[in-house]
């Protein structure tokens, strides 16, 4: 089986969640996620053109380690995802404890489609 990247994993799991939208964004299937919650993904990823911007940005609220999704239903999930040998940066092992300290409900790391669908099923945001 050939390798995937974090950003398929990704897409692929945004995609199912909204029901894979057509282009004018109407799911063309029932979307998997539980009607009423909702997730998002904070671009915090990406190089910073130089130190003004990655200063600049600090300031408008980004974090180090903030992980890929966001789940809202009854409480804040969080979940990473990385490729099949991707570990957790070191910011985002600092940040694990900083969201258990602030009350998340579920904190998580996927390496697969398969497995992410599993903990949101475990966590009960999919239906």
């Amino acid at each position: 089986m050939p390798d995937v990247s974090e950003f398929e994993i990704q897409r692929a799991l945004c995609l199912w969640l909204d029901g894979y939208p057509d282009k004018y964004g109407k799911p063309t299937e029932p979307p998997a996620l539980v009607p009423g919650a909702l997730y998002w993904h904070t671009p915090n990823g990406g190089s910073r053109r130089d130190a003004l911007e990655g200063a600049r940005m600090k300031q408008i609220g980004v974090k180090a380690g903030i992980f890929d999704l966001a789940f809202l239903w009854g409480g804040l999930y969080v979940l990473e995802l990385k490729d099949a040998g991707g570990p957790l940066s070191p910011s985002q092992r600092a940040m694990w404890p900083r969201y258990q300290a602030a009350g998340a409900a579920g904190i998580a790391v996927a390496r697969s489609l398969s497995e992410a669908q599993a903990q949101l099923r475990e966590w009960h945001l999919i239906v």
